[in-house]
């Protein structure tokens, strides 16, 4: 489980931003899903800011390998996001900073912003091979202020565990759906495993099992020298008792047969043959067999409810 656990704290690793120079500032933000991956030691470099800051790429400033400052553009502009990433990185920048001014909060982007990258085509994603990070616009007033004080900001764009896009409303609904299910059917697992569950159902066994032995009316025949009586009780059969003959030929009283059986016995009492033909296992060998499939289960549910407990955290 421990090696499962390292996989997804892997696999969820995001990035942040540091602004290194000429002190270290940690900034949260949003790593957008269509541009490059960060490797281990990260991409740092020189900031720049574009000018003009809500340009589709050009600038009037030097930005050629360095970390550029821009406005991202908002929706419906003439120029889109990935349209302004494809023209910096033409331009020869190593990363981009993004202000968005309708994020106040870059652990709560706006509502869509992931639906919309998420429907970005393969092509599309290939174009940008360098990392595009978006910044709250508290952030970014923070960033271009420091900048104006500055000449020379360097910046790390790393792995170090900031902020990842939140999921959609419909992907949050899924998730609670699917905890739900998830927990009704391992309570109903529970239940179904539990150790009263199994003696229930073992005795269930034992009672279909008498059931199946059909009860009959007694008729003592005429001139018989010795009548019939029952093994268990000793009495004599007499008309009109119910009684019930097993497979191997015995007879006996149905309420004397019906105890025996219910006392998880499923042989005769005289000859030790199976009551229905086939003799089923023993009873404590069942009861063990079940405890043994109860452990299997618990331990799966175990390892799978924390499995999709990470998971589902690190969806929504």
């Amino acid at each position: 489980m421990s090696s499962l656990l390292r996989v997804l704290l892997l696999l969820s690793a995001v990035y942040s931003l540091v602004i290194g120079s000429p002190y270290q500032i940690v900034v949260s933000h949003v790593p957008t899903d269509f541009s490059a991956e960060i490797n281990d030691t990260g991409v740092m470099g020189v900031v720049s800011v574009a000018e003009p800051l809500s340009s589709c790429g050009n600038s009037s400033n030097p930005i050629l390998d360095r970390i550029v400052v821009v406005e991202k553009p908002v929706d419906g502009s003439s120029c889109s996001f990935i349209e302004l990433s494809y023209n910096l990185q033409q331009a020869g920048v190593l990363a981009i900073i993004a202000i968005d001014t309708s994020l106040r909060d870059a652990q709560s982007p706006p509502s869509g912003s992931r639906m919309k990258v998420l429907r970005l085509s393969a092509q599309q994603k290939r174009r940008i091979t360098i990392p595009v990070v978006v910044i709250s616009k508290e952030d970014g007033v923070g960033l271009l202020t420091l900048l104006k004080s500055k000449s020379d900001v360097e910046v790390r764009i790393n792995l170090a565990g900031q902020h990842t896009q939140q999921s959609s409303p419909f992907l949050r609904i899924f998730s609670l759906f699917y905890v739900i299910i998830l927990i009704v059917t391992w309570l109903g697992s529970i239940v179904f495993y539990s150790d009263q569950c199994i003696v229930s159902r073992l005795l269930r066994k034992h009672r279909r099992l008498i059931r199946r032995v059909k009860a009959v009316r007694y008729r003592r025949v005429k001139d018989r020298v010795q009548d019939d009586c029952c093994p268990i009780c000793l009495e004599t059969f007499l008309d009109e008792d119910r009684v019930k003959v097993i497979k191997c030929g015995h007879a006996f009283h149905s309420s004397c047969i019906d105890s025996w059986l219910s006392e998880k016995n499923d042989v005769c009492p005289v000859c030790r043959r199976p009551v229905v033909g086939i003799q089923s296992k023993n009873y404590e060998k069942e009861l063990v067999v079940e405890i043994k499939r109860q452990q299997c289960v618990f331990a799966f549910w175990k390892d799978f409810m924390c499995f999709n407990i990470i998971l589902v955290f690190f969806l929504i």
